[in-house]
């Protein structure tokens, strides 16, 4: 299993994406808390579906993941559950800032 981090957001493969989600209307799997920059699929062609806080990915070609800071990377054909990286802090969990 190859997992793929993109500055703070980290995509893992999963087999299945839940029934229960809602299909994103953008591509954005997340914004960037200090410069209001965003990792977004820019090229390709992939879905982006929520379940509540969590985001699943669905890449039905490859696609390209962009951020104004970071390298773009390709990501392969299949089904990727969204995580934002967390640290951990003496008064508790927070958000890796990009």
């Amino acid at each position: 299993m190859k997992v793929y981090r993109h500055g703070d957001v980290v995509l893992f493969p999963c087999n299945d994406i839940p029934e229960t989600v809602t299909k994103s209307n953008n591509l954005i799997l997340a914004y960037g808390e200090v410069t209001g920059h965003k990792h977004q699929i820019s090229r390709g062609l992939a879905e982006l579906f929520e379940a509540g806080s969590v985001k699943y990915l669905k890449v039905i070609e490859e696609a390209a993941l962009t951020h104004e800071e970071h390298q773009e990377i390709m990501l392969p054909k299949g089904n990727y559950k969204v995580t934002i990286q967390r640290t951990y802090r003496p008064d508790g969990w927070d958000h890796v800032k990009d």
